[in-house]
């Protein structure tokens, strides 16, 4: 996309549709690593979960710039659609132990260069902030 986003060429129903489009690339994209026979490396799980959506995250970034320079009916409905969704799928990235403690492997390999280490640690980071290092029982008690 690069630059300003079109504003002026976007609405509600663009808007949706690219959503829409992406989040369904997205959970394939999800599926597809999940399902990986792996105990993780740079390549097939660092670099796969950077690359993951990239999609969503440049369609994020439009719906982020216009839903919060614009306001109508439609668009609160849009919203409050597409919040808890997209709040689902970052959970259902970073919540997963397995790609965890994949990431987690992968960031201990000791031949990664220091941009290398940098995304490993972001990664972690990541998945430790959505709790994904809890045990089920802290889990538990923690979830609303």
């Amino acid at each position: 996309m690069g630059g300003v986003p079109p504003l002026n060429a976007v609405n509600v129903d663009t808007l949706r549709a690219a959503l829409e489009e992406v989040l369904e690339r997205l959970n394939k994209e999800l599926v597809s690593l999940q399902e990986l026979k792996t105990t993780g490396d740079f390549n097939d799980t660092l670099l796969a979960l950077d690359q993951l959506g990239e999609e969503l995250h440049r369609v994020r970034a439009l719906y982020s710039n216009w839903s919060s320079s614009f306001s109508s009916p439609d668009l609160r409905v849009m919203r409050r659609e597409f919040e808890p969704r997209l709040a689902e799928q970052n959970a259902a990235i970073y919540g997963d132990k397995n790609l965890y403690k994949r990431t987690l492997n992968a960031s201990k390999e000791p031949e990664l260069t220091p941009t290398q280490r940098r995304l490993a640690q972001r990664l972690v980071e990541r998945f430790e902030e959505a709790g994904a290092h809890l045990s089920a029982a802290t889990s538990a008690a923690v979830t609303l």
